[in-house]
């Protein structure tokens, strides 16, 4: 079982009202606000506003190794408002008050899973472990995560494969197009710049795939780097 079957298991278990398609991609949407919110980045920005609200000791509760306090429906609802983590539900199709009690129970499991250390992640290891949640192949990863609701704090790493469909033909192949390139700009990251081109800020590996002559480490591209963008 993977982790988001195992954060899906957790709040669908707890009768939160939302399917596993649904839930899959509200881990995606708070994943990719984490990572665009232009008031932090990333579990930073989210930390402020939780201490702006009075609740950093429950934001730190999600954080630390020890068990990590609930949160209520509507008070998540009004720290969250303003952020991009605030319609995240909707775009799961999770919306009004079954949309906020389920992120009430997710986001507390899903910020504990991206701290595995029991301390503030660095942003390139919140992209990495969300990464490892949604099936993908993490660049460096972080300490083993542990598993939703242990007992014993034991911990482990789930194995990943990715699987990649391919055709064949025995038509000759066509002229190969011009390829696609990007030009990296001041505050770019792999995940930034997969979302501009794709769409989807998970598909950041494609881009490190293909420029693996130039780029030797995914989090570190350079402005004014020229990198070739796969279709």
């Amino acid at each position: 079982m993977g982790l988001l079957d195992e954060l899906a298991g957790s709040v669908l278990g707890g009768s939160g009202g939302a399917r596993n398609d649904q839930m899959g991609a509200l881990v995606r949407g708070v994943l990719d606000a984490l990572d665009d919110d232009p008031g932090g980045p990333g579990l930073d920005g989210l930390q402020r506003r939780f201490d702006q609200a009075g609740q950093g000791d429950v934001f730190s509760s999600w954080i630390g190794s020890g068990q990590n306090r609930s949160i209520g429906p509507d008070l998540l609802s009004q720290i969250l408002r303003g952020s991009p983590l605030e319609s995240v539900t909707q775009r799961a199709g999770l919306g009004g008050a079954a949309g906020a009690t389920v992120l009430a129970q997710l986001l507390p499991m899903l910020i504990d899973k991206l701290s595995p250390r029991g301390q503030m992640p660095q942003q390139s290891e919140v992209r990495s472990t969300g990464a490892e949640i949604l099936g993908g192949s993490p660049f460096a990863r972080p300490a083993s995560l542990a598993s939703v609701g242990g007992a014993n704090g034991e911990k482990k790493r789930p194995d990943f494969s990715n699987v990649r469909a391919g055709s064949s033909s025995t038509a000759p192949p066509p002229k190969p197009a011009e390829p696609r390139t990007y030009t990296v700009a001041a505050g770019d990251s792999l995940s930034k710049i997969a979302k501009k081109v794709y769409g989807d800020a998970n598909q950041w590996r494609r881009i490190f795939e293909a420029n693996g002559d130039k780029i030797k480490n995914p989090d570190l591209i350079h402005p004014g780097q020229v990198l070739r963008i796969p279709e």
